[in-house]
C-alpha cells in the first residue's frame, strides 16, 4: 500500500514537477530575451549618440583652432591699428598747431596791414591837402604883384599847412622881405620856398604811395602763402582725420571680432570639455549597464543548462525530501504582492522564478537571485544619480545662460535701434550745418563784391571829387586874377587925373567878380563835403564789412566746431553700432548653441519618461522589499 501512495505521488510529482520546470525554462528564456533586447537597444542607441557627438566634439576642435587662429590675426590687427592711429594723431596735431599759427599770422598781419593803411591814408590825405593848398597859394602869389596880397596868401597857406610847416619859417627871414617884388621869382623868394615846398611833399607822396604799395604786395603775398599753408595743412588734416576715422573703425571692428571670436572660442571649448565629460560619463554607464546585463544573461543561461539536465528521479528524491519549506512560500507570496502593489515587473517575475525553483533548491538558487538583483538594482542607483546629479548642473547652467543670451539680444537690439536713431540724427545735423555754412560762404561772397563795388564807386567819386577841386582852384585863382587886376586898375589912378573908365562898370565889375568866386567857392565848399562824406561812408562801410565778416566768421568757426564734434559723434555712433552688431550676433549665436545643447539634453535628462524620483522612490521600494524577501527566506521577518 505504501508502495502504491508512493508510486502514485511519485508519478504525480513527476507530472506536476515536469510542468513546472518547463514554465521555469519558458520564464527564464523570457527574461534573458528581453535582457539582450534592451542590450541591443542601448548598443545601437549608444553607437548612434556616440557618432554624433564625436562629429559634434570634431567640428568644435575645428572652430576653437579658427578661432584661435582669428584671435591671433586680431591681436596684430589692434597693435597695427594703435600704432597707425597713435602717428595720425601726432601728425593732426602738428597741422592743427600750424593751421591755428598760421590764422594768428594773419590776424596779427591784418592787424598791422590796417594800421599801416590807416597811418597811410592819414598821411596821404595831409599831403594832399599841403600839397593843394601850396598850389593855391602859389597860384596867388603869382597872380598878384603887390606884398600885401601877397602877405595875405602866405599867412593863409600857414593855416592850411598839416605838414612842412617849419619850411614856412624862410618866408621870414629879412632877405626874403627885402626882395620886393621877388614873389615873381622863379629861384628865390616865396614863390620859390613854396615851389622847393611843394616839390617835397609831391615827392614823399610819391614815395610814401610806392611804400604803401609795396606793402600792401608784400602783405598779399604774406596772405597767399599763410591761406595756402592753411588751405593745404586744412586738406591734408582733413584726410589724416579721415584717415584717423578710419583706423578707429577699423580697431573698433577688430576688438569686436576679437571679443566675438574669444565668447566663441570660450564657449566651444566649455562646449567641448563638457561634451567630453558627458561622453566618458556615458562611456562607463553605458558599459558598466553592458556588463551587468551580460552578466544576468550568463546566469540565467546557466540556470537554464542546469535545470535541464536535472532528472525526473532527481525531482522524485527532491519531492520525497525536500518540498517547500513555509519560508520559502512565504517569500514567493510576499514578492508576489510586493510586485502587484508597486506594480514592479521585477519582483513579479522574481517570484515566479522562485516559484518554479523552490522545489529544486529551496533557499540557495532564490537567495542567490535576490541578491544579484539588489547588487544590480543599487549599481542601476548609484549610475542614474551620478547621471541624475549631472543633468541638474548641465540644465542649471544651459538655463542660465539662455536667460543672459536672452537678455543680452533683447537690450542689444534697443541699443542697435538707440544708435540707428542717433545716427540718423548726426547725419540731420551734418546736412543742416553743411547747409548754414554754405549760405554763409554764399553771403560773404556777395557781401565782398558788394563792398568792392561800393568802395569802386566811393573811390571813383573821391578821386572825381579830388580833380574837381584842382580844377575850382584853378578857376577861383583866374578869377581872383582877373577881377583883382580889375579893381586894383580902377583904384590905382592918382592925381587931378581921372580915368574915363571910372564909374559904374568897375564896380559892377568888381561886385561880378565877388559873385563869381563866391559861386566858385561855395562850389568848392559843396566838393568837399562831398568827398569827405564819401570817404567818411566808404570808411563806415568797409567797418561794417569787416564787422560782418568777423561775425560771420566766428558764425562759421561756432558751426564748423559744431560739425566737427558732430562727425566725430556719428563716427563713435557708427563704430559703436558695427561692435554691438557683432556682440548681437554673438549673442544670438551663443543662445542658439544653448537652445541646441538643451535639445541635446531633454532626451537623458528632461524626456526620460518617469521623473527621477518616481524611478528612484521604485527602485527604493523594490530594493527594500528583495531585502525583506531575504529575512523572509533566512526566517528573520516577522509574520
Amino acid at each position: 500500500m505504501k508502495c502504491a501512495v508512493f508510486a502514485v505521488l511519485a508519478a504525480t510529482a513527476t507530472a506536476t514537477n515536469g510542468s513546472s520546470v518547463q514554465h521555469l525554462v519558458e520564464l527564464l528564456t523570457k527574461m534573458s530575451n528581453e535582457v539582450k533586447n534592451d542590450r541591443d537597444a542601448e548598443e545601437k542607441a549608444f553607437t548612434v549618440t556616440t557618432q554624433q557627438r564625436s562629429h559634434d566634439l570634431e567640428q568644435t576642435q575645428a572652430a576653437i583652432e579658427r578661432n584661435e587662429n582669428k584671435v591671433n590675426i586680431l591681436t596684430a590687427e589692434i597693435e597695427q591699428g594703435a600704432a597707425l592711429i597713435a602717428s595720425l594723431s601726432k601728425d593732426i596735431l602738428d597741422l592743427d598747431t600750424t593751421i591755428d599759427k598760421s590764422k594768428k599770422d594773419e590776424s596779427a598781419a591784418t592787424a598791422v596791414r590796417d594800421m599801416d593803411a590807416s597811418d597811410f591814408a592819414s598821411d596821404q590825405t595831409d599831403l594832399e591837402d599841403t600839397i593843394s593848398a601850396v598850389k593855391r597859394a602859389l597860384e596867388t602869389l603869382r597872380a598878384v604883384n603887390k606884398n600885401t596880397a601877397g602877405e595875405a596868401a602866405l599867412v593863409q597857406l600857414k593855416s592850411e599847412m598839416k605838414v612842412h610847416k617849419d619850411m614856412l619859417q624862410a618866408l621870414d627871414n629879412p632877405v626874403a622881405q627885402d626882395a620886393g617884388n621877388a614873389f615873381e621869382s622863379k629861384t628865390g623868394g616865396p614863390i620859390g620856398i613854396l615851389e622847393n615846398i611843394q616839390g617835397k611833399c609831391e615827392d614823399e607822396l610819391y614815395a610814401r604811395q610806392n611804400r604803401e604799395k609795396e606793402s600792401q604786395h608784400a602783405y598779399e603775398m604774406l596772405m597767399n602763402e599763410l591761406k595756402r599753408t592753411i588751405d593745404d595743412s586744412t586738406d591734408l588734416n582733413t584726410k589724416k582725420k579721415a584717415s584717423l576715422a578710419e583706423a578707429k573703425q577699423s580697431k573698433a571692428t577688430a576688438k569686436g571680432d576679437k571679443t566675438d571670436a574669444e565668447e566663441t572660442l570660450a564657449a566651444d571649448r566649455t562646449f567641448a570639455s563638457d561634451l567630453k565629460t558627458v561622453m566618458s560619463n556615458d562611456q562607463a554607464a553605458y558599459e558598466s549597464r553592458q556588463a551587468l546585463r551580460e552578466e544576468e544573461i550568463q546566469a540565467i543561461g546557466q540556470a537554464v543548462e542546469v535545470i535541464k539536465e536535472m532528472s525526473t528521479s532527481m525531482l522524485l528524491v527532491q519531492l520525497g525530501t525536500n518540498t517547500m519549506s513555509p519560508n520559502s512560500a512565504k517569500t514567493i507570496d510576499f514578492l508576489t504582492k510586493r510586485g502587484t502593489a508597486i506594480h514592479s515587473t521585477l519582483l513579479t517575475q522574481l517570484a515566479a522564478a522562485a516559484n518554479a525553483q523552490a522545489g529544486a533548491d529551496p533557499f540557495k538558487k532564490i537567495k542567490k537571485m535576490i541578491q544579484d538583483l539588489i547588487v544590480k538594482l543599487m549599481e542601476e542607483a548609484t549610475a542614474e544619480s551620478t547621471h541624475e546629479g549631472w543633468c541638474k548642473t548641465e540644465l542649471s547652467t544651459n538655463e542660465q545662460t539662455r536667460n543672459d543670451k536672452t537678455d543680452a539680444v533683447t537690450k542689444g537690439s534697443a541699443l542697435i535701434d538707440q544708435l540707428n536713431a542717433n545716427i540718423a540724427d548726426a547725419k540731420d545735423t551734418i546736412s543742416d550745418l553743411n547747409e548754414a555754412l554754405a549760405e554763409l560762404t554764399n553771403a560773404r561772397a556777395e557781401a565782398t563784391a558788394a563792398r568792392t563795388a561800393q568802395h569802386n564807386e566811393n573811390k571813383e567819386v573821391m578821386e572825381t571829387a579830388e580833380a574837381d577841386l584842382e580844377l575850382l582852384a584853378k578857376a577861383k585863382a583866374v578869377l581872383a586874377d582877373f577881377y583883382g587886376k580889375a579893381v586894383e586898375g580902377g583904384a590905382g589912378n592918382s592925381g587931378d587925373v581921372q580915368s574915363s573908365f571910372e564909374g559904374e562898370n568897375d564896380v559892377r565889375k568888381g561886385d561880378a567878380g565877388a559873385n563869381v568866386i563866391g559861386m566858385v567857392e561855395s562850389i568848392e565848399t559843396d566838393t568837399s563835403r562831398l568827398r569827405a562824406e564819401t570817404k567818411a561812408d566808404d570808411d563806415s562801410q568797409a567797418r561794417e564789412h569787416k564787422e560782418f565778416m568777423r561775425d560771420t566768421d566766428t558764425d562759421m568757426t561756432e558751426k564748423k566746431t559744431v560739425l566737427q564734434n558732430t562727425q566725430t559723434k556719428l563716427a563713435e555712433f557708427e563704430n559703436n553700432l558695427a561692435a554691438g552688431a557683432k556682440e548681437l550676433k554673438a549673442n544670438e549665436k551663443a543662445l542658439a548653441d544653448a537652445d541646441r545643447y538643451y535639445e541635446k539634453l531633454k532626451p537623458s535628462c528632461v524626456d526620460s519618461g518617469d521623473s527621477f524620483k518616481e524611478r528612484t522612490a521604485r527602485r527604493k521600494e523594490e530594493i527594500e522589499s528583495l531585502q525583506e524577501a531575504l529575512k523572509i527566506l533566512s526566517g528573520d521577518a516577522d509574520f
